[in-house]
């Protein structure tokens, strides 16, 4: 985006120089080659909003569509005595029994094994 501002601004710069010099009478710009390079501008600049809104969406797209491919887990204990983790536990499952590959992406709030709100689905008093 600054770059096509940068292209823009210096398109503008040369039409004013353009327009300045034709003006001190030191160099001849017809009205027909400023309409030109005023169209030229209106092209680009239609291309780039183009261009700008569609890299808007692609961008929605993806944050809209990746989760579709997310698995979100509840209520997966762990034994004190077992040295394993939540997240191994899950990935454990997951290929043993239904034999899927799966990684941990990402994990929302801390696992607490004690404590007063460790069961997430539990209400809070």
């Amino acid at each position: 985006m600054e770059a096509f501002e940068q292209h823009i601004s210096s398109m503008e710069t040369k039409l004013k120089e353009n327009v300045k010099e034709e003006k001190e009478g030191t160099k001849k710009v017809t009205k027909e080659e400023i309409k030109a390079s005023f169209q030229m501008l209106e092209e680009e600049f239609k291309k780039k909003t183009v261009l700008l809104d569609e890299t808007r969406q692609a961008h929605n797209n993806l944050e809209q569509y990746t989760r579709k491919n997310r698995v979100r887990l509840f209520g997966v204990t762990v034994a004190e005595d077992e040295m394993s983790t939540p997240e191994r536990l899950a990935i454990d499952i997951f290929k043993e029994k239904l034999r899927v590959e799966i990684e941990i992406a990402n994990r929302d709030g801390k696992f607490r094994p004690e404590g007063k709100h460790a069961e997430r689905g539990r209400e809070r008093s």
